[in-house]
């Protein structure tokens, strides 16, 4: 496996089109791995050269002393699409039960909390680009900031890290990614608009279609 002899690190906010950014990295040849609580940091010996997702995002300081001279790119997105699809998500964690994970606990300035207002959802968005901007104001070279839900294209990206276009389309992951995501996320939409007892309904029909849907 030929690994690149500069690191890369994915620093954006979870939804602002990270999990397209690790499936690119991948696509231009990068080992990437996604940086969860159970992985992060890795072993000693495991080999890689580029990691994303938010416990990443969350400790990028950290990062750039361990591997110097790495390269980090900050996915960012457009500041009211980015808080109606962080709500979504967070109101799916809450009706599923899924826990919020240790990155996105840091990013948030909350332990385990899946229920936040827009402005502080807005507030913890503008800090982590504020602490970005402020961590590499003396080497602009070294991190890019790209909005890959508005111009998912290859060139800002391939610039940045000195790597030629390949000839496939950009990819675009969680833009529809199955039945399954589609319902999960229709129905935390409902449940987040609809804030009184009706929640208990979606919540209901959110487990039979869910149950339905692996089945199928």
């Amino acid at each position: 496996m030929h690994l690149h002899d500069v690191k890369v690190f994915g620093i954006g906010f979870a939804k602002t089109g990270t999990t397209s950014l690790h499936a690119a990295l991948s696509a231009l040849g990068y080992e990437v791995i996604r940086a969860y609580a159970h992985t992060w940091p890795p072993a000693e010996d495991q080999a890689f050269d580029a990691a994303t997702h938010e416990m990443i995002a969350a400790d990028f300081e950290a990062i750039d002393l361990r591997w110097p001279g790495s390269r980090f790119i900050c996915t960012t997105r457009d500041r009211v699409a980015w808080v109606d699809s962080m709500q979504r998500q967070l109101t799916y964690r809450r009706l599923a039960g899924v826990p919020v994970n240790p990155g996105l606990d840091a990013l948030l300035g909350a332990v385990h909390a899946t229920s936040f207002s827009n402005q502080e959802l807005l507030e913890a968005y503008d800090r982590h680009i504020a602490r970005v901007r402020a961590h590499f104001t003396n080497r602009p070279g070294d991190v890019l900031f790209v909005d890959l839900c508005a111009t998912p294209h290859w060139a800002p990206l391939c610039r940045f890290l000195g790597q030629p276009q390949p000839g496939v389309p950009f990819p675009r992951e969680n833009s529809g990614a199955g039945r399954l995501r589609y319902v999960q996320e229709s129905l935390a939409t409902l449940a987040w608009r609809f804030r009184d007892p009706r929640r208990r309904l979606v919540k209901f029909m959110f487990k039979r279609l869910t149950r339905g849907l692996r089945r199928g």
